[in-house]
């Protein structure tokens, strides 16, 4: 998959352009949003929501602690 195919598909599953630590912990089958911590940490949020591509951008680029 790549970023292209990502946004759309988060934007279509939250039917938004902003996506809650809920929301992403949903979409990639999680149950604890504790779980996408590390995959948001430093990323601007806007009330609680990330901004879609930048998360896109940190999924696709993440190598983990």
């Amino acid at each position: 998959m790549n970023r292209k195919e990502l946004i759309k598909s988060m934007e279509h599953f939250c039917g938004a352009g902003f996506i809650s630590k809920k929301q992403l912990a949903a979409y990639m089958g999680y149950r604890s949003v504790n779980s996408v911590t590390p995959y948001l940490d430093g990323l601007t949020k806007i009330d609680s929501r990330y901004f879609i591509p930048e998360v896109a951008d940190r999924l696709i680029g993440f190598k983990g602690a």
